[in-house]
C-alpha cells in the first residue's frame, strides 16, 4: 500500500518521480491499493518487487539509492505528490500515428517559412491528419499566459472544451476537459490520454 497525499488517486510513489526513475533504470513497480479515503487501486502503486533483497538495510529500494547511504539517486518533485491539479497516473508514451482509413488533408496552417500554397500538394495540405498546423524554424508557439486570477476571471459562458492557456503560478499547459470552471487541467508530463 502506497501513499496517495493529494487524494487524486496517483501514487506518491508515481507523482514524486520515483516509479520513472526506477524504470528507466531496470528497476520495477507493481499495481497496489492506494493509502487514501476511497482506497483506489492503481497500477503503479509499489516501487521494486516486495522482494526483500530488493531493499537494503535502511529500506530504501537499492535501484534508488547506492552504498547504503540513504542519497536519492533521482529527482524527487515532492510539490506533484501534494498537488491534486497534478494528477496523471499513465506511464508515458508516444502513440504511433495511425496509418490506415481516410487521409484527411490539413486545411489550415500558419507558417514562417513562407511556403504556403493553395492546391493540395502544397503546404500545409501535405501535412495529414491535423486542424491547424504550426512551421517554424525559429519562432515558437507560445499560448496564453494568464495568472490564476485571470483564468478564474473568463467569464463562465465563455469556456470551451480544449480551450488552453499557460498557468504561470503552475508552470504547465492548462487545459479546459469539459467547458466549465472546475474542468481545468494541469499538463506538464507527456503521457498517453
Amino acid at each position: 500500500m502506497d501513499n496517495d497525499s493529494d487524494n487524486d488517486g496517483c501514487s506518491d510513489a508515481f507523482e514524486s518521480g520515483t516509479v520513472a526513475y526506477a524504470s528507466a533504470n531496470g528497476g520495477t513497480f507493481s499495481a497496489g491499493t492506494l493509502n487514501n479515503p476511497s482506497s483506489t487501486l492503481s497500477p503503479n502503486a509499489t516501487v521494486g518487487s516486495n522482494t526483500p533483497a530488493d531493499y537494503g538495510a535502511n529500506g530504501f529500494y537499492n535501484i534508488l539509492e547506492t552504498s547504503e547511504n540513504g542519497v536519492y539517486l533521482g529527482t524527487y518533485t515532492y510539490a506533484n505528490v501534494i498537488n491534486a491539479l497534478i494528477s496523471n497516473c499513465n506511464a508515458g508514451c508516444y502513440k504511433p500515428a495511425i496509418t490506415v482509413g481516410t487521409v484527411l488533408d490539413t486545411k489550415q496552417g500558419i507558417t514562417s517559412l513562407q511556403r504556403a500554397g493553395t492546391d493540395n500538394s502544397n503546404w500545409p495540405m501535405v501535412r495529414k491528419g491535423a486542424w491547424t498546423a504550426l512551421e517554424s524554424k525559429t519562432k515558437g508557439f507560445v499560448p496564453n499566459r494568464l495568472t490564476v486570477q485571470q483564468i478564474a476571471d473568463i467569464p463562465a459562458a465563455n469556456l470551451r472544451e480544449g480551450m488552453m492557456v499557460y498557468h504561470i503560478g503552475l508552470d504547465c499547459l492548462y487545459i479546459n476537459t469539459d467547458g466549465t470552471p472546475t474542468g481545468w487541467k494541469c499538463f506538464n508530463t507527456q503521457t498517453c490520454p
